[in-house]
């Protein structure tokens, strides 16, 4: 028998059934069967068993393990898995142990132990009520090519079972953060002139700052559309606004502030263009031509007005984004956290608030504006950012993963909101939008942890099929990682197909590959089906009833001590299982 047979032999509850006739289909063996002390006299002997297909676990794949015996151990066996007679002819000749012709499963050439697999789950439609293999056989044939060394007659062992082929998938994508620098330029700017609360200057060449003398202080207004310019998920790390001062009087001093939005009414530049300098006095600022922001509103215009600022001269934020003392004519560069938090937060929410008010503190100040005659001159924001490239969003590779046959489904596990998303481990996130019946569209992925880590992030989410069967899959994300090089590769302590960073229950196996019963007298003991749990369940699913992070694999009764026992068996006979012929 081979080594993973053993294996399998020595973790599994298996029934040693001897007997071929069973309650099932009359002179079909049930699985799992088992047989020692087979004869083989010659060559030309054949040993053949109906194996009731039945009698295997939802999912199924039929396993035959054959072994000679010890006097024979360069013995070389045949075993074959031919004659099934299912319901669908024409699309068993498509399952994908037995090829385009419909030949049998036949074992590779091989001394020693032997084994071979048939996979009826794949077989033709799989329909939940009645799959193609229920109430049919199939026929196992063992026979010897060769007695080796020892010569004939010899004897054999043999195992026949079923193992559940639980839905599973693996994606991978590298995820860099780049850090790029973006120039944003102001989209609309003004000022506002107290001596005239029905005068507006959007397009003049300049606006102002300056502190009331007698009624006469100017304010001004202006506006920069980050979100259309920094890609939604980017990281901002630093924003500065960059102002061109042309003229300055007295101490010139001013204060940034963050402009409220009216969901119901917007400030508006206008089109009026003041004369000069366009500051009053000693020129008078042209009345609005169309809707534009004054002193007194956010539109104002001939026939009346809108949006009235609950405080004259612009509203604002209690709380000051930056306070400037301006000691030069020429290029202002304006930066501080409370500038950056502000930038950060109408690139995520475009409803918070409606640009900025400068506000003098002393002096008078004249800016260049968005309409100035030099480009380089005009107001702008400077903002950096880190942004998530390749492998950030996409469709699931639906033609080439196979878990998508059989009418699966597909969702995110730990969503405890119902919305779709599952926060991650190194505080990410995941969704996964299905459209109708389509599985397929799309997935996304958004990292918003430190731009500079370097590591891995990883999604997990639920399989199931139609048949009940549910498995489990994961999504890993390189960040800033290389994802070729074997030392960045995660581990998988007990080995059950989900890697470490993205499993529930990390020393105990809950699938795909390997499975814990989680209930019932196996508690504890490794399983790859619920059939070999006593039709308890087998975690293999990252099955978690609470929802509380911890799989149910790594809190079943009676207790931990038993799970570590059987986990530490289950590592070292998969380890055995690893090691090359």
């Amino acid at each position: 028998m081979s080594v993973q047979s053993r294996a399998l032999l020595q973790r599994m509850p298996f029934v040693l059934l001897m007997a071929c006739a069973t309650a099932g289909i009359a002179g079909a063996v049930a699985t799992p069967f088992t047989q020692s002390n087979v004869p083989l006299n010659n060559l030309a002997s054949e040993v053949s068993y109906t194996v009731d297909m039945s009698t295997l676990p939802l999912r199924p794949n039929l396993i035959v393990e054959a072994a000679p015996d010890a006097s024979h151990p360069d013995m070389e066996l045949r075993l074959e898995v031919t004659n099934c007679n299912f319901d669908y002819p024409n699309e068993f000749q498509t399952c994908e142990q037995f090829g385009p012709l419909g030949l049998p499963r036949v074992s590779d050439p091989r001394i020693g132990a032997q084994s071979v697999v048939f996979k009826p789950w794949n077989c033709g439609a799989i329909e939940p009520n009645s799959p193609p293999y229920a109430g049919k056989t199939c026929s196992v044939k063992v026979r010897a090519l060769g007695f080796g060394s020892a010569g004939a007659p010899a004897n054999f062992g043999i195992t026949i079972r079923g193992e559940t082929e639980v839905p599973t998938s693996t994606i991978s994508a590298e995820v860099t953060s780049t850090l790029q620098t973006v120039s944003i330029p102001a989209i609309k700017d003004t000022t506002l002139y107290q001596a005239n609360t029905g005068s507006s200057n959007g397009q003049g060449e300049s606006f102002w700052t300056r502190p009331a003398a007698s009624a006469d202080a100017l304010h001004s207004l202006l506006n920069f559309n980050v979100q259309a310019n920094i890609p939604g998920g980017a990281t901002i790390v630093d924003a500065q606004l960059e102002l061109t001062v042309l003229s300055t009087s007295g101490t010139p001093a001013f204060e940034i502030y963050a402009v409220p939005r009216n969901p119901s009414v917007t400030w508006v530049e206008g089109n009026a263009d003041a004369a000069g300098v366009e500051s009053t006095p000693p020129t008078t600022p042209p009345a609005a031509l169309s809707d534009a922001a004054t002193w007194s509103h956010r539109q104002w215009f001939s026939s009346g007005a809108l949006g009235l600022w609950s405080t004259a001269g612009g509203d604002h934020d209690p709380a000051s984004l930056r306070g400037v003392n301006v000691t030069q004519t020429g290029l202002l560069v304006v930066s501080g956290v409370n500038l950056l938090q502000h930038i950060r937060t109408i690139h995520t929410n475009t409803t918070s608030y409606d640009g900025m008010l400068l506000s003098p503190l002393s002096g008078g100040i004249r800016y260049a504006s968005a309409e100035h005659a030099t480009t380089a001159s005009r107001p702008r924001l400077v903002v950096q950012y880190y942004a998530l490239t390749s492998g950030a969003d996409g469709d699931l590779p639906t033609g080439t993963i196979p878990y998508f046959t059989e009418r699966q489904n597909f969702r995110w596990i730990y969503d405890l909101d119902n919305d779709n998303v599952l926060v991650t481990p190194v505080v990410g996130r995941c969704e996964f939008n299905p459209v109708g019946n389509n599985f397929g569209l799309p997935y996304t992925y958004q990292y918003q942890g430190s731009p500079v880590y370097q590591g891995l992030d990883c999604c997990t989410w639920q399989l199931g099929s139609v048949t009940g069967v549910t498995g489990a899959g994961q999504a890993i994300f390189y960040i800033n990682t290389d994802s070729s090089l074997p030392a960045n590769q995660p581990g998988d302590l007990d080995l059950d197909g989900i890697k470490d960073l993205c499993d529930n229950c990390q020393t105990v196996p809950n699938g795909p590959l390997l499975g814990t019963c989680t209930s019932g007298p196996s508690t504890g003991s490794t399983c790859l089906s619920n059939q070999q749990c006593g039709n308890f369940p087998c975690s293999l699913a990252q099955d978690d009833f609470d929802r509380d992070g911890d799989g149910d694999a790594c809190v079943p009764e009676p207790g931990l001590g038993a799970m570590l026992a059987s986990g530490l068996i289950a590592l070292a006979a998969l380890e055995r299982r690893r090691r090359p012929r």
